[in-house]
């Protein structure tokens, strides 16, 4: 997917599965980690990612520049916030 739309966005907006409803935290955690290889090797702007991993910045490898709470339905989540700039 990323070799398709490379240099077409500047933001990705992305609810990933996180262990929930879907999948299970182990399988979470693989993609948060090849997510994060993702965007190093094409970079964006600016990524936003909302999960209810609690270990998400653990797995992604970086601590967001900004997180606000928030609910995904009834799930607590936090957003995730990476972007350029102050």
């Amino acid at each position: 997917l990323f070799e398709k739309v490379r240099g077409k966005f500047d933001i990705i907006v992305t609810n990933p599965p996180y262990g929930e409803r879907l999948g299970d935290i182990e399988t979470a955690a693989l993609l948060e980690k090849t997510l994060s290889r993702r965007l190093e090797q094409n970079p964006v702007k600016a990524s936003y990612i909302i999960t209810a991993d609690a270990e998400f910045e653990n797995n992604f490898g970086k601590k967001a520049k900004k997180r606000r709470k928030l609910y995904n339905g009834m799930i607590p989540c936090q957003l995730y916030m990476y972007y350029e700039g102050r």
